[in-house]
């Protein structure tokens, strides 16, 4: 299989035929060699890595600290845990018996 169809044939042949030459590189050997033996001085890029480091590792550790204290949860007192298990063990004794819904609700006739 070609990589070009018959009808593209015609086509690919007067190009090839009427391309133009490309111009002359007047010199460029030349540039190209003066280009290689000059030394180039490279910058660091490492200085400002420094600069950049610290301040980032430092930036990381204080929001570590910080999301962690925001996320733990504070220790509930001795009377609020109290009060959660009064509160769960009233629902679980309501929810096992059996008394119906409307024995829970008090209406009040003012």
């Amino acid at each position: 299989m070609s990589p070009f169809s018959d009808d593209d044939q015609d086509l690919v042949e007067f190009l090839r035929q009427h391309r133009s030459s490309p111009p002359p590189a007047v010199g460029l050997e030349n540039a190209v060699m003066r280009a290689i033996a000059t030394p180039k001085v490279q910058s660091s890029p490492r200085r400002w890595n420094r600069w950049i480091a610290a301040p980032a590792i430092a930036a990381s550790l204080i929001t570590a600290v910080l999301s962690y204290r925001a996320l733990v949860p504070p220790q509930p007192s001795a009377g609020d845990v109290a009060t959660l298990e009064a509160f769960i063990e009233t629902n679980w004794n309501n929810t096992v018996s059996n008394r119906s819904d409307t024995e829970l609700i008090s209406i009040n006739d003012e």
